[in-house]
């Protein structure tokens, strides 16, 4: 499987400077957060099903780093 934005960070983490004392329980906390994330994605998708089927951003031509983010719902409108 490959690694997430937060496994990314955890990792990152894991391999900075800080000391032992400091890292993990950063690193905790984020896997923490991430579960908890996930569980409670999988109980919204089994709840109520996808309700987005697709997304797409389109830039702002006129604020330079600024996108319009276009969802598409999965009943159409």
């Amino acid at each position: 499987m490959p690694m997430g934005r937060n496994d990314h960070r955890v990792a990152a983490i894991r391999e900075a400077t800080f000391g032992r004392e400091v890292r993990e329980p950063i690193c905790r906390s984020i896997e923490k957060t991430q579960s908890t994330t996930s569980a409670t994605l999988s109980q919204l998708v089994d709840t109520f099903g996808y309700r987005i089927q697709e997304a797409s951003t389109t830039p702002v031509p006129e604020r330079e780093g600024y996108f319009t983010l276009t969802l598409t719902r999965a009943n159409g409108s």
